[in-house]
């Protein structure tokens, strides 16, 4: 058994925050990691389609619009009492005017 005077001292104590130290780790691991820009120009001398979108993407986006615009078109149609149609602005006007003429006939 060692003597009092053999005894070695202990550190003093260390005032550690545990907390702040955790929120740093934390912080620290949720950010992304950062991408290596050495591989991305190999890569793109390696395929002459690198970065681009695939054509059958682009097709199936321009059919989806498409459908949109139908489903768009069918909407404000039946909205519409059936038997009417959209008139262009033109044949709408040609048709006012040949009304008023025929109001201007029977009126007389």
């Amino acid at each position: 058994m060692p003597r009092a005077d053999e005894v070695n001292e202990l550190k003093q104590r260390e005032h550690k925050n545990f907390v702040k130290d955790n929120v740093k780790k934390a912080v620290f691991e949720m950010q992304p990691p950062q991408k290596n820009n050495s591989q991305s120009p190999a890569l793109a001398a390696a395929n002459k389609n690198y970065g681009k979108v695939p054509s059958y993407i682009n097709k199936f986006k321009s059919q989806k619009e498409e459908m949109m615009k139908k489903a768009a078109e069918e909407l404000e149609m039946s909205r519409h009492p059936p038997g009417t149609r959209l008139m262009p602005e033109e044949e709408r006007q040609e048709t006012l005017r040949d009304l008023r003429e025929a109001k201007e006939e029977t009126n007389k």
